[in-house]
């Protein structure tokens, strides 16, 4: 387990969500403070890309190793949901899905029953990853909507899958206190971000995002009502390594 120490609202300031804006760069000169933010895309503008980008997709996922370290990731994922079989299948979100290639890794590294849902905005990444999906044996609902606002139950799903979403939004703990309702008391999020490193930093030029160390993730989920966060070693040789930082944590439970 990971201890969330550096304070992101000491270093970035409480309202650098306001505006659409995203913070860049901020450094502190005694009593100056000196700081970058720039304009996340629209929601429409993100459809567009997303939508453009969607034949190509699972291609890239592929050249680019990402989806073999997800099968990786996922068997750790699993390992964490416990051994045994229930009656009833695994119920799994999967949050600003794209191709949903984490979730399809899930069902098929496991011998657990799984009832996958997924959401994007992208109409074009829905049928990506449906007739993906399809290929590989497994059903699908997809549902075209925002993560900030899930069409789902409160406490309706075993696990939550963010991979690289919560980095494009001005208010990620918006759409943190979205999933933290759906699951159930004690469920699981798995979450993957785009960390501050080199190629992180051209990820976020490229598409306007928030580039995150492990102490602003913490903060997220601390505000967000979970606990037992824990960071997922990434094979030093995946590029998924140098780009991003992956986690769990746990939705609190009832008391």
């Amino acid at each position: 387990m990971t201890v969330c120490t550096n304070d992101y609202t000491a270093v970035y300031g409480a309202n650098d969500h306001r505006n659409g804006l995203i913070p860049v760069v901020s450094r502190t000169f005694g009593s100056w403070r000196f700081s970058i933010d720039r304009r996340a895309f629209q929601a429409q503008e993100l459809v567009e890309r997303y939508d453009h980008a969607a034949s190509v997709w699972q291609n890239t996922l592929t050249r680019l190793g990402v989806t073999r370290e997800y099968v990786s990731l996922a068997a750790e994922v699993n390992a964490r949901l416990g051994s045994g079989k229930s009656a009833s299948p695994v119920r799994l979100l999967e949050c600003g899905a794209g191709t949903a290639e984490f979730s399809r890794q899930m069902a098929l590294t496991s011998t657990r029953e799984f009832k996958i849902s997924a959401v994007d905005i992208s109409s074009a990444m829905k049928n990506q990853a449906v007739g993906t999906f399809e290929k590989s044996g497994l059903s699908l609902d997809y549902q075209v909507a925002d993560i900030r606002q899930l069409p789902f139950a409160d406490q309706s799903q075993d696990v939550v899958i963010a991979t690289h979403v919560l980095e494009h939004l001005v208010d990620p703990d918006r759409a943190l206190v979205e999933m933290n309702r759906v699951l159930k008391p004690g469920g699981l999020i798995f979450m993957c971000c785009t960390k501050q490193s080199l190629s992180g930093r051209w990820i976020q030029m490229k598409w306007r995002t928030h580039c995150v160390t492990k102490a602003m993730v913490c903060q997220w989920l601390d505000k967000s009502q979970f606990e037992a966060i824990r960071f997922l070693p990434i094979n030093r040789h995946s590029r998924l390594r140098n780009l991003s930082v992956a986690l769990t944590a746990n939705k609190l439970s009832a008391v």
